[in-house]
């Protein structure tokens, strides 16, 4: 059996009991629980940003597809010599969302009996809203998705004039190339 220096804890004892060694716990304390208080508050606020922004993206992706199709769908309808219309767009990618960010840096800095220490820290969270629906991420600036492709099917799709047209509304109104828009003719037995 080892032998215990009661004298080793005497001061130690006697370290804690001072005023010294009050202060000192009290420190430790408080700094434990301001790291247990800032690591649930940021790990639940980056969590609540993410699961936001997901669903935001997954909604508006389908969303602007559709929005697209009938918003050409209405535009090349009004071409002279379309008839009806039906309109395919496939988008490359969903949009791209820029969020406004918080940085915040903390300093810490010790001097030891030779030696000066400095510590940096500095961490990055999104800004987050609140509000009677939730909680979500502040935008700070939105890329729109980018159109990969577009069909139109329509009943003046065999004259090579209402191609053409439509060819240079749809071009025109979504800033893409022709090679990326495909007009055919509508069957007989179409909508």
């Amino acid at each position: 059996m080892r032998n215990f220096d009661f004298e080793g804890l005497g001061k130690l004892k006697e370290l804690f009991l001072s005023d010294k060694g009050k202060k000192i716990i009290v420190l430790i304390g408080l700094a434990g629980m301001m790291l247990i208080l800032f690591s649930d508050c940021s790990g639940d606020k980056k969590k609540k940003a993410n699961e936001a922004v997901t669903a935001a993206a997954q909604s508006g992706f389908a969303g602007y597809e559709r929005e697209l199709e009938e918003r050409l769908g209405e535009l090349v309808g009004n071409i002279s010599g379309v008839g009806k219309v039906d309109v395919l767009v496939t988008i490359e990618r969903s949009s791209e969302y820029s969020y406004v960010t918080e940085n915040r840096n903390s300093t810490d800095r010790t001097d030891g009996s030779s030696q000066v220490t400095e510590k940096n820290d500095s961490q990055t969270q999104t800004v987050i809203l609140s509000d009677s629906s939730g909680e979500r991420a502040l935008v700070r600036s939105e890329k729109a998705p980018t159109v990969k492709g577009v069909v139109i099917v329509c009943e003046g799709g065999d004259d090579p004039a209402v191609v053409q047209r439509v060819i240079s509304a749809v071009t025109t109104a979504l800033s893409i190339t022709s090679d990326r828009v495909c007009v055919t003719r509508m069957t007989q037995t179409g909508r």
